[in-house]
């Protein structure tokens, strides 16, 4: 059985580090039903359990029941440690990083609505982002922090990426959720990490935090009523918004390799006044079909207009690096369909479905099978950057194409 070329021998080479590596994070009784289900989300991309355990052979479970109910047992295990499990994922995702340079951290808050639910554990009120209309209705559900690495153009891959409920009784607050979801993330990328975050992160523990532990950012600011004041390079106050009026743009932006956006930018040196020994860098930026100037506040030195154009082209990779992978993420596995009761289930097997997208983004590695795969999916435009979609159709008919003896030696690591 091949694909574009690809046998499923090569397409095991690779993936067979990647699964023996996430398996250190898990004791040796878990290790196959772990594999299972990894494998099993790759071949059926999906949030029901139910439709895992149908790839499942008897090995698992003598009918669809047994195996359903062993999978609901494996992912509610208090023996399986999901902190072990994260930091066995951080760990990969570290050793595919880029060999120098910086590394962009696209960090995103978003929803899990679930207006039907009623019995489901720690049900959470939240505003429901698929909502079309511009008033986001208030619906059950639950909040997911994600936090997503740049290991290349068009690859990035959650390093963060945990459901929760303010109602559970578990979590302290949205902020210490919050700040853990981002130490681990500078946990995979170190000190050349840049934090990029959108209005929502705007938060003054959230700029306690970056400060206090010498780490680098790019925030977008909120601007009109809950603007925040700045100190000026003369001892002076001002909002965001009254900058926003006041600051000239004399620059331009221009439509090259790290900024295909056309419009004006300027930048000014302004310090936090709880911060005030820390020089930062504002950078606003008047795009051409936007009303709105938009400001943005770094870390980053910004000695030209070179530098001033490269921190708002980070910031608007955010917008690729967090938005359209959770747009992915919930189409293709159908995130906001799963059925599991319990919260801890809950928060492993939404857990793992990140890491199953993780090992898409690894697999499409540009020396790697993954490439190849992706690109042989006939699709509309070949000029697209996040391969995700292609990886995961061209993946999922290479395994559901396979015998069921050659999925069950994959399934089980036996054999050629």
């Amino acid at each position: 059985m091949a694909v574009a070329g690809v046998s499923i021998g090569r397409f095991r080479r690779r993936l067979e580090p990647l699964l023996s590596g996430l398996g250190l994070g898990v004791r040796e009784v878990h290790r196959g039903l772990l594999r299972a289900v990894m494998v099993g989300l790759l071949r059926f991309p999906s949030s029901y359990v139910s439709e895992l355990a149908r790839g499942l052979g008897e090995e698992f479970g003598p009918s669809l029941s047994a195996r359903e109910h062993r999978l609901l047992r494996f992912l509610a295990s208090p023996k399986l440690s999901l902190e072990r499990l994260k930091a066995t994922h951080r760990r990969l995702l570290a050793s595919a990083l880029p060999p120098e340079g910086r590394v962009f951290l696209f960090a995103d808050l978003s929803d899990l609505a679930k207006p039907h639910a009623r019995t489901m554990a720690g049900l959470d009120w939240v505003r429901d982002g698929s909502n079309p209309g511009s008033e986001k209705r208030i619906v059950r559900g639950y909040w997911l922090n994600e936090v997503y690495v740049e290991l290349g153009p068009g690859r990035v891959a959650p390093a963060v990426f945990e459901i929760y409920s303010l109602r559970s009784g578990h979590t302290l607050s949205q902020t210490h959720v919050l700040l853990r979801g981002m130490d681990e993330a500078f946990e995979v990328v170190g000190p050349r990490g840049v934090w990029v975050a959108d209005r929502g992160f705007d938060d003054g523990n959230m700029f306690d935090a970056l400060l206090c532990r010498n780490r680098d950012f790019i925030i977008r600011l909120q601007v009109g009523s809950n603007a925040r004041n700045l100190l000026l390079a003369n001892g002076s106050r001002a909002t965001v918004t009254t900058l926003l009026r006041m600051l000239p743009l004399p620059e331009m932006l221009y439509s090259d390799r790290d900024l295909r956006r056309m419009g004006r930018l300027g930048w000014t040196r302004v310090r936090l006044p709880d911060h005030g020994e820390r020089v930062l860098t504002l950078v606003v930026v008047h795009m051409r079909g936007h009303t709105d100037p938009m400001a943005v506040l770094t870390t980053l030195p910004v000695p030209d207009a070179g530098a001033a154009r490269r921190v708002v082209a980070a910031y608007l990779r955010r917008w690729g690096g967090a938005e359209d992978p959770v747009r992915f993420i919930k189409q293709t596995f159908r995130l906001e369909r799963f059925l599991v009761a319990s919260l801890r289930a809950m928060r492993v097997w939404v857990f793992l479905i990140g890491v199953a997208m993780a090992l898409l983004v690894l697999l499409l590695d540009p020396r790697s099978v993954g490439r190849r795969l992706a690109r042989s999916v006939e699709c509309f435009s070949n000029q697209v950057l996040f391969l995700g979609y292609r990886l995961a159709r061209a993946l999922a008919d290479l395994l559901q194409g396979l015998s069921p003896a050659r999925y069950r030696r994959l399934l089980l690591a036996s054999g050629p």
